[in-house]
């Protein structure tokens, strides 16, 4: 179980830079053809605005979840820069789980400043 959990994140961590990646791409293709973007890239733009939350949520926990796994079940010691990277994720875990639950985007504001920092 614990080398399946060493070797699956990674692949997310992978799986994850490539969606923003495209996501970047589909931002600029969408300010540079605001006139007429293609359909699929409208839907694929609706799709995302929709789920925003589940998306964040998603990453959210994982990085949660990973890093608990790694401190408390491997006992890896974390680093002081680690300790200020989960000082700002923790929170952001609650905060999305809470806009899924009461169904709100409000939080999106929240979760990206702690992003930011």
């Amino acid at each position: 179980m614990i080398d399946l959990i060493t070797n699956t994140l990674p692949v997310l961590t992978l799986v994850g830079d490539v969606l923003v990646l495209l996501l970047i791409v589909l931002l600029l293709f969408l300010i540079l053809n605001k006139s007429n973007p293609p359909v699929f890239i409208k839907k694929l733009s609706i799709i995302i605005s929709n789920n925003v939350i589940i998306f964040s949520l998603i990453v959210a926990s994982i990085a949660t979840f990973g890093s608990l796994f790694y401190s408390d079940i491997l006992n890896y010691e974390p680093c002081k820069l680690c300790w200020y990277q989960r000082i700002l994720m923790y929170p952001q875990a609650l905060i999305l789980w809470l806009a899924f639950i009461l169904k709100t985007k409000d939080a999106l504001k929240y979760s990206f400043f702690l992003s930011v920092l």
